[in-house]
């Protein structure tokens, strides 16, 4: 059963290291217990990765020789392989990178910090429900998320992994990279990318 004062304390930290403020960590449960406790942020993600399946599956489908269940269930396999694999590789490097003392409080500020930024898609998502032929609105919206997450994700890592900016830099970037390298390739492997039009 979910423990929702638990679950906003550690929500209201990870906005804060947002924020780029270190007291966000006081609010994080960052025992071993608090680790493991930190994938409930999924749960607390679902329904808007639910909604995101569904309105991907339902955009995709009408372009593509694909049915709306096989197109959501490959986009959760996308997005749940995005979320978890980045820290698969984040805990084998942490060691020779002189991490190890900061690796718990990466995954708990990043898993909370996920859930939140999740919920900052609605807007955007809801615009694709009710007006999908706005795209130039949508992609406006879907933009300026991009690169509003980018700022929140960077200055959640420097705060979490308390090192240098070059670390924090390096870090990011690689993570970022690895993101991205898995949703276009597992989306290219799986056949949930938009297929290509050329005009005129």
């Amino acid at each position: 059963m979910l423990d929702f004062p638990y679950i906003f304390n550690n929500l209201r930290g990870a906005w804060l290291t947002m924020l780029g403020k270190s007291d966000g960590l006081s609010l994080l449960d960052i025992s071993e217990h608090g680790f493991w406790r930190s994938f409930q942020a999924l749960l607390v993600a679902l329904p808007v990765m639910l909604l995101s399946w569904v309105i991907f599956g339902r955009e995709l489908s009408a372009v593509a020789p694909l049915s709306l269940g096989q197109v959501t269930i490959r986009a959760a396999i996308v997005d749940l392989s995005a979320w978890f694999l980045p820290l698969i590789v984040l805990a084998l490097a942490a060691k020779p990178l002189h991490l190890a003392g900061r690796f718990v409080h990466y995954v708990v500020a990043s898993n909370w910090a996920s859930a939140l930024l999740l919920y900052l898609t609605l807007p955007a998502l809801v615009l694709r429900l009710v007006a999908p032929d706005a795209e130039s609105l949508i992609s406006l919206a879907a933009l300026a998320f991009f690169g509003m997450a980018l700022v929140f994700i960077f200055r959640m890592t420097h705060v979490a992994l308390g090192q240098s900016y070059q670390v924090t830099i390096a870090v990011y970037l690689a993570l970022l990279l690895i993101s991205l390298l898995v949703i276009f390739g597992l989306q290219d492997l799986l056949g949930i990318s938009y297929p290509t039009t050329s005009s005129g």
